[in-house]
């Protein structure tokens, strides 16, 4: 864990390194560790199953398409296309969580707050242009944010509807909560306080992902200024 929240980075000389501070580590751990998938499992969650997630690296996204078919179709630089990873999905309360597998002991990113999600099945030959279904995989459904769209494969499209009408009846109960109006709708004990680690340990990332990216804004305008002159800010400068 240390590990991925530690960022070294080299400028000229001069290395800088950055780390979250301890506070912010001890509740990533805290939290993360008492998030394990076997704790979610034996909470009786909502809905739990895997399922491939799609990784399409940011750079493939960059590149033409007659690139990005060249690069589909030569089997020692599919690493540098759109990858399928497996992860077992878990719907606990007013949270989806992503783990590695029934034996992690902290999800796989953050986990993501259902009043805020959008779901939705995906038309494969029109969302998602060249890439390719694994074996034994037929439908695909989509789980995105403000921030980020996610994809998930499945078996069947009967086992996508299932994912999706359960994170849409999720996400309605939890705006229900929020406004008070579920009050004679029992909610296990045990959701709630899972719950609770959850809202700690996502903002604790995010602050963490904040002050990052500040730092490389920081390390690039050193790097612009020692290449000759400040970085450019809009089209004025």
């Amino acid at each position: 864990m240390a590990q991925d929240l530690r960022r070294r980075t080299t400028t000229g000389t001069t290395t800088v390194t950055m780390e979250p501070d301890d506070r912010e580590q001890n509740i990533i751990l805290r939290s993360g560790g008492q998030l394990s998938a076997s704790s979610l499992l034996s909470a009786s969650p909502t809905q739990q199953g895997r399922a491939l997630k799609l990784h399409v690296p940011v750079l493939y996204t960059l590149l033409p398409s007659f690139i990005q078919n060249f690069i589909r179709n030569v089997s020692f630089l599919a690493f540098l296309g759109p990858t399928w990873s497996e992860r077992l999905l878990v719907l606990c309360g007013s949270y989806v969580y992503k783990f590695v597998n029934e034996s992690s002991k902290a999800p796989k990113g953050s986990p993501l707050p259902v009043d805020v999600v959008n779901v939705s099945l995906v038309q494969e030959s029109t969302e998602l242009d060249g890439v390719i279904l694994p074996v034994g995989y037929k439908a695909i459904f989509q789980v995105s944010t403000l921030r980020k769209k996610q994809y998930y494969a499945v078996p069947t499209k009967e086992e996508a509807m299932i994912w999706i009408t359960s994170l849409q009846d999720a996400r309605q109960e939890a705006i229900r909560r929020s406004m008070g109006h579920a009050a004679n709708m029992p909610y296990p004990k045990s959701w709630s306080y899972f719950d609770t680690l959850a809202v700690g340990l996502v903002k604790s990332k995010d602050r963490i992902r904040q002050r990052l990216e500040e730092q490389n804004m920081r390390e690039m305008e050193l790097s612009s200024l020692t290449d000759g002159g400040p970085i450019g800010r809009g089209y004025f400068g």
